[in-house]
């Protein structure tokens, strides 16, 4: 069966004196077999300016590699080219809001050029794009929401610019990451081991596969290494003292880990998706006060040793 070519459609909006674009193609199967390998989006249609993206406007587009925002558009949507066959992507200053999950699994993303007036980097915007390697987080950037870089395991190294204020859960989960710093300015965020830190150094948000736990931290924070897969080795100092939900989820590359004497608490599926092949040394008596589902869904060998006197 021929592709089939497609056209865009353009609604009215903001009482008519604007235009919503899209793929002119509602069925989201239809659009995976549509013969549209680029397209420039334009900035007038019939002497209005085309200002929104509209949600979903080309979800599932597998076939289109390339496409051009043009100065106007003030709104991409929800999902707007997630699932698109996207190598590469430019937003151009006038977006003023984008929506969650924009560029999602766009499996062929290598490289993205946001604008540096960019505010918000949205919930998993850039959620399993699995190619992505070059992306530079704009000075301007004050939020990273949930899932924003997860699963995209080709990224290799992050900066966390001077204004960012907030990292979501999951923020890098899944990541490729070998390297992570904050600017030495950030007044929130600090780096150390390559980990992100918060608290004066004592709370650790995020960590990477060559994350070296820093000696003054004090709690691991929730989903801190969330499925990392590519974490082999890691050693926790004996001043931490909480384990937050999910910190070691899906770490299922560790081959042993050991929890110091001075952790008084774990939280739930801390080990979750841990394998019989790895193994887990826990005091016995200091686990018996951490949250009873610490190890739901964990396989792993838990071995007990007695506290030391």
């Amino acid at each position: 069966m021929g592709q089939k070519e497609a056209a865009l459609a353009f609604t009215p909006i903001s009482d008519n004196s604007a235009y919503s674009v899209s793929i002119d193609v509602s069925d989201f199967a239809e659009r995976e077999t549509l013969d549209i390998s680029e397209i420039s989006i334009p900035a007038v249609y019939q002497n209005l300016p085309v200002t929104e993206i509209g949600s979903q406007a080309f979800f599932r587009c597998r076939t289109l590699k390339s496409v051009v925002i043009p100065d106007g558009v003030k709104n991409i949507g929800d999902r707007a080219f997630s699932c698109t066959g996207l190598t590469s992507i430019v937003i151009p200053k006038t977006v003023e809001k984008f929506g969650n999950s924009i560029f999602a699994e766009c499996k062929d993303l290598a490289s993205a050029k946001l604008p540096d007036n960019l505010k918000r980097i949205q919930n998993s915007m850039f959620e399993k794009c699995g190619k992505l390697t070059d992306i530079t987080i704009p000075e301007s950037v004050e939020y990273l929401r949930d899932g924003a870089f997860s699963g995209c395991s080709s990224l290799k190294s992050i900066t966390i610019p001077k204004n960012v204020i907030d990292i979501g859960n999951g923020t890098f989960s899944g990541c490729g990451l070998e390297s992570i710093t904050v600017a030495g300015d950030n007044q929130k965020f600090t780096s150390n081991g390559n980990c992100i830190l918060m608290n004066n150094g004592e709370y650790l948000k995020a960590g990477c596969k060559t994350s070296v736990i820093p000696k003054g931290v004090k709690c691991i924070g929730r989903g801190a290494f969330f499925s990392c897969e590519g974490l082999t080795n890691i050693s926790i100092p004996n001043r931490v003292i909480q384990i937050d939900a999910y910190a070691f989820y899906e770490c299922v590359n560790v081959t042993k880990i050991t929890i110091p004497d001075s952790v008084e608490y774990a939280d739930e599926e801390v080990f979750y998706g841990w394998q019989k092949t790895q193994t887990i040394q826990v005091n016995e008596q200091q686990s018996q006060k951490w949250k009873k589902s610490w190890k739901k869904g964990c396989k792993a060998k838990i071995e007990y040793r007695e506290l030391k006197s």
